[in-house]
């Protein structure tokens, strides 16, 4: 499925960003950057982040 980088940032809520930086915390990883996030989520969903036409 392809969708924009604004409508899979819609589909995060609180409590998944929140288990994502304490997943980075309690594995020793640092901590992404919301933009690293939102690709991440999209990628374990099968999402694929179209290019925004400009």
């Amino acid at each position: 499925m392809k969708m924009s980088y604004s409508d899979v940032l819609a589909l995060l809520d609180a409590n998944t960003l929140t288990d994502m930086i304490y997943d980075d915390r309690d594995s020793g990883r640092p901590a992404r950057s919301l933009e690293q996030m939102v690709y991440d989520f999209a990628r374990s969903q099968g999402i694929i982040i179209k290019e925004d036409k400009k």
